[in-house]
């Protein structure tokens, strides 16, 4: 806790730690903590709040000169405010990170993130209500008169992922998280511009549906437009249930249903699997509302309970409404992403990862982060290549294959987005215990499942962000990979490219802000202005 309340806010130390100890016991501590192998580690978890706009331009001598778009980026980046703390990294307040790249030039501007809960605590001089994983540092309180605060208020923080709703209007953009709420975004001037409404009437009568997804993905039958879940539950007696629909980029507004089917706890899905024909629900984790409303909506947190039934499994087509899932049984396992997914003549594949607690409510507090036994201690995370057999021999069970290093953590998988939801062969990803036993010793991988290669981006002390594939041509492997990096001995980010066939860099710009944890990126082609429009004066605001 001491150590957690210093490496917040090394700008004001002296006002937060009065709080709890002198700073002597606090440098002591650190002393204790920090060594050789994870320098600089702990600024992914230093708040970062520095604005740059308009951009600011760098020569990219290396990049292809038809890799032409926008790279946005997002996370958490103000970890306090005021008197309190988030202790729960995913709590801390969302910022955009863009890369405008074309003509030679990558072009940075970072923004925080105006969205409504953001605006409250701004307001009230500290962090303000609303649903967290875990209560703040002080605690919050509601009124007395006023016990459901916390539930009344605008839960839109969201920085988790992006995607575009219309190809029409490029710059118009969804920001997500594992709701049904998403939030309005203008990629041109990195601005949020309300929260997303619903037009439809999908969610059934006397029933909620709070639940979302932070990765929905595009619908792979042809149809267009992308494809998302809703997780809820009665208001009353009755089961809770999974929708999956389809979002026309004629009418972004409306919903349509393709699939629902009900279950007995009201599920939980950061993300989930898609092929041609199925959706793949691998049903871990429950949420128990009234865990959630003993805290009165303040941690939502707690309300994530381990529930093993089954991968569920379901067409998704307006047909298939009400249809009863296919439930297939393995051992119990949890995930955060998938890699992909895709049918082969047998079944379906799912290439899934896999750890035995449930890491999105416990991995990233910031207290653990912070502390090198506790973090180099935690389970490890594999990606398993999941075979639903639809047919043949062994039609209904699960075959398992390990297809990462077990010794290692792998995640934040990325591959070819012209690959999603077809049979591929490489993904890329986030290596954590790269060089051994420290969780800290990251690295970009590029496996070939196929020919059975690895290949490493890795410097040491140096923690990349998520990598992600712009495609440059057909092939799987014809591309590069932008992502960013901090360099833990100088405190410093970088701006990263690689080619995704050789796994060489091509691009290394140092940026004038430090960048903090992020969540996910995605690239938008052809959005991006001319390089020598993007910036012609640089306002960096604190």
């Amino acid at each position: 806790e001491f150590l957690k309340f210093y490496f917040l806010e090394t700008n004001q130390p002296v006002r937060r730690l009065s709080m709890l100890v002198s700073q002597q016991v606090v440098f002591s501590l650190f002393a204790a903590v920090v060594v050789a192998d994870d320098v600089g580690y702990e600024k992914l978890y230093e708040s970062s709040a520095t604005e740059v706009w308009p951009a600011q331009c760098f020569d990219a001598p290396g990049l292809p000169a038809h890799v032409h778009g926008t790279f946005l980026l997002a996370g958490p980046a103000l970890f306090e405010m005021g008197h309190r703390a988030f202790q729960n990294a995913l709590d801390g307040f969302g910022k955009v990170q863009s890369f405008k790249l074309g003509g030679g030039k990558v072009c940075f501007s970072t923004r925080m993130m105006q969205t409504g809960f953001y605006n409250a605590s701004v307001k009230a001089g500290t962090i303000g209500h609303g649903g967290l994983f875990m209560e703040t540092v002080p605690p919050r309180h509601c009124e007395t008169l006023h016990p459901m605060c916390n539930m009344l208020a605008a839960g839109d923080n969201n920085y988790v992922n992006s995607f575009q709703v219309s190809a029409d209007e490029p710059n118009k953009l969804l920001m997500v998280s594992d709701t049904t709420k998403m939030v309005d975004f203008d990629l041109e001037s990195l601005s949020v511009t309300g929260d997303h409404t619903w037009d439809d009437h999908m969610v059934q009568f006397m029933h909620t549906a709070p639940l979302g997804s932070a990765h929905p993905l595009p619908d792979p039958a042809g149809r267009g437009g992308t494809i998302g879940i809703a997780s809820g539950l009665p208001e009353g007696p009755g089961q809770s249930f999974v929708d999956v629909y389809r979002l026309d980029p004629a009418n972004p507004k409306t919903r349509e249903l393709l699939s629902r089917y009900s279950v007995d706890k009201t599920a939980y899905f950061h993300s989930f699997g898609l092929t041609e024909h199925y959706a793949i629900f691998p049903h871990n984790v429950a949420f128990d509302t009234m865990a959630m409303f003993k805290t009165f909506g303040a941690t939502i947190g707690s309300a994530m309970t381990s529930h093993w039934d089954g991968i569920r499994v379901v067409q998704h087509n307006p047909a298939s409404v009400d249809k009863e899932p296919l439930v297939f049984q393995t051992e119990p396992f949890f995930h955060v992403h998938i890699a992909n997914s895709f049918e082969n003549a047998t079944g379906i594949v799912l290439d899934i990862s896999s750890s035995s607690s449930n890491l999105l409510a416990t991995a990233l507090t910031i207290e653990k982060q912070l502390n090198k036994t506790i973090r180099d201690s935690g389970d490890k995370i594999l990606l398993k290549r999941l075979h639903l057999h639809l047919s043949g021999n062994q039609k209904g069970k699960v075959t398992t294959q390990t297809l990462s290093v077990e010794s290692r953590s792998s995640e934040f998988f990325r591959i070819n987005p012209l690959f999603q939801s077809r049979e591929y062969c490489i993904y890329y990803a986030t290596e954590w215990f790269h060089a051994g036993s420290a969780y800290a010793s990251m690295a970009v991988l590029r496996h070939d499942v196929c020919k059975g290669e690895r290949t490493y981006w890795a410097k040491e002390n140096w923690y990349p962000s998520e990598a992600v594939f712009v495609p440059t041509g057909t092939e799987e492997a014809d591309g590069v990979l932008v992502f960013t990096a901090l360099d833990g001995v100088n405190g410093v980010s970088h701006f990263v490219t690689v080619d995704a066939a050789t796994m060489t860099e091509v691009t290394n710009v140092a940026l004038p802000v430090r960048i903090p944890f992020t969540a996910h990126g995605e690239f938008y082609a052809g959005v991006a202005a001319a390089a020598q429009s993007l910036a012609t004066e640089t306002m960096v605001l604190v």
